[in-house]
């Protein structure tokens, strides 16, 4: 994975000049910051005396597992004990607002990853070596999000994703496929209405499956002063 934020391309850049040609909308849902001192400020989003700031332009961003929140897990709809469950997160990408709607995009790689249930075999042992989810333990790939209320975020699986497990025999491998689809995740309780949190979110495919979505999430700004995302 590249360890530099990838730059905003000149699609983005004419997408903000199309945007920016459009009015307001009645209820935006912007991404922004709320590290603005406002003495008279009340939430929601941000903490009292704090007040929402949206983004002007493209900000950098990071996303990572939230602090103190359980693992990630991709589990069968149907058959739930079957899953794929990863212990850590990270990504980064860009979120801008375009006519006054919240969207980023992310590169995202969850590491610690081990199947489940009727996927234990991914963890197969052979020679006395474990091998592990791709060979590595992590799941990579890309997403888009729009932000459709002051506190649902719609995330949709661009590309990658691709799981492989090793196989029952020595030298067999598996190859599950990507995970597609789209899941909604919901902003937390105050004051960490900053994290996103998908509690069996449905609407992915994986290994031909309906699969559901489990795991807590928080983006900030990729460079100084670092504030959370929030979305009002």
């Amino acid at each position: 994975m590249r360890k530099k934020f990838f730059s905003i391309s000149v699609a983005a850049v004419l997408a903000v000049v199309a945007f920016a040609a459009i009015p307001s909308m009645a209820s935006a849902h912007e991404y922004g910051n709320c590290l603005k001192a406002e003495p008279l400020a009340k939430p929601p989003p941000c903490i009292a005396k704090k007040i929402f700031t949206p983004f002007v332009g493209p900000v950098a961003i990071t996303n990572k597992k939230a602090p103190l929140t359980g693992n990630f897990e991709l589990k069968n709809e149907t058959t739930p004990a079957n899953a794929i469950v990863c212990t850590k997160l990270s990504g980064q990408g860009t979120a801008i607002n375009l006519g006054g709607i919240g969207h980023n995009e992310l590169n995202l790689v969850f590491e610690g990853c081990t199947g489940v249930g009727a996927l234990a075999f991914c963890q197969s042992t052979g020679s006395g070596v474990v091998k592990n989810i791709n060979g590595t333990g992590k799941i990579i790939g890309e997403v888009a999000s729009e932000q459709i209320s002051a506190t649902e975020t719609e995330v949709t699986v661009k590309s990658g994703f691709n799981i492989s497990c090793t196989g029952g025999s020595p030298g067999t491998t598996v190859d599950l496929g990507p995970t597609t689809g789209k899941i909604v995740g919901f902003a937390a309780a105050a004051p960490k209405n900053y994290e996103t949190v998908f509690t069996e979110a449905t609407g992915l495919t994986f290994a031909g499956k309906k699969s559901t979505q489990t795991g807590t999430s928080e983006s900030a700004e990729a460079f100084p002063p670092k504030g959370k995302v929030y979305s009002n």
